[in-house]
């Protein structure tokens, strides 16, 4: 995975209930999932972990999120916006910084 920036990475699935953290899983803050501009994000990552499809036919979508703050909630913020439809636009004093992509893939 490559990134225009520094920063944190976070994944997202979108879920009914809205987007869920699920990658780096059950870790509120200082995760190990910095990802750096110059160089690739790997997984397995530096801790092990990684990343799987569902296991149910179906569709999913993943939101890949790199923001410039290690804690899980501010993440979790930006990615409500997603569940308002509130895209990534600002006016005024500069804030912190983020940026994702979007995976949608079928499960046969």
């Amino acid at each position: 995975m490559e990134a225009s920036g520094n920063g944190y990475l976070w994944v997202f699935e979108e879920r009914s209930d809205g987007y869920v953290p699920i990658y780096p899983e059950n870790c509120p803050s200082k995760c190990g999932n910095d990802i750096r501009a110059e160089e690739n994000y790997l997984f397995p990552d530096r801790k092990h972990r990684v990343l799987f499809a569902g296991d149910r036919p179906g569709s999913e979508t993943l939101l890949f999120m790199v923001t410039s703050s290690e804690e899980l909630s501010a993440a979790q913020q930006i990615a409500l916006r997603f569940d308002n439809g509130i895209p990534k636009a600002s006016s005024g004093s500069r804030g912190p910084n983020w940026g994702y992509a979007k995976v949608s893939y079928i499960i046969d």
